[in-house]
């Protein structure tokens, strides 16, 4: 059913929640239907393929901030090879698209300022 079975404080900061609270329910809590739909979709193609994946999405944050994650969904499986479930773990990737974003302003500037030189 996509609930989490366990919340770390980190991620209740994320999403202004008691983690505790959001034990036993599903993103959309945290997330709104839309959201929750998509990081479903994620997770079944998880138990599917029966492999980790890396998804990176932004989300707004309990501040009204764009916030981008990098999450690692992995299948749990049981001893005969059957997938009981998921577990993700994410990563705030902010900083780190940002600065691609500025690297390639500067790269597009630095072509145009090429360009005009020939």
């Amino acid at each position: 059913d996509s609930n989490f079975i366990a919340v770390n404080k980190a991620f209740g900061d994320i999403v202004g929640m008691d983690p505790d609270y959001l034990i036993n329910h599903t993103c959309e809590v945290c997330f709104g239907k839309e959201a929750s739909k998509i990081f479903k979709e994620d997770d079944q193609k998880v138990i599917k393929s029966k492999k980790q994946t890396i998804i990176e999405e932004f989300i707004i944050d309990s501040k009204n901030n764009k916030v981008w994650l990098e999450t690692v969904k992995s299948p749990i499986l049981n001893e005969s090879g059957k997938v009981v479930g998921t577990v993700g773990i994410a990563r705030d990737i902010t900083q780190r698209k940002q600065m691609e974003k500025e690297l390639l302003k500067a790269k597009v500037k630095a072509e145009e300022s090429d360009h005009l030189k020939s």
